[in-house]
């Protein structure tokens, strides 16, 4: 969980972190913009207690990873280090 999150003033650091497990070498992550979620995407999805960020390594759709962003508001590809 990221409490407090500014968005244009804070940024998630994502580099690490490898996005398209079934693939040598190592991805970047994009954000997902056509409602796919395939295997390297980011999804932003609102929920009562925040924003999610899920993120997608692999083919089935399904988040391997997600952080809860509580205070956030609305976030671009410009609060991701990716």
């Amino acid at each position: 969980m990221i409490a407090d999150f500014e968005p244009g003033q804070d940024r998630i650091v994502l580099r690490a972190i490898d996005a398209v497990a079934d693939e040598p070498g190592h991805q970047g992550f994009t954000l997902d913009q056509d409602g796919s979620f395939s295997a390297g995407e980011i999804r932003l999805r609102e929920v009562k207690a925040g924003l999610l960020v899920e993120l997608n390594v692999d083919d089935d759709a399904r988040p391997e990873m997600t952080i809860l962003v509580r205070g956030g508001g609305t976030l671009t590809v410009d609060d991701f280090v990716l």
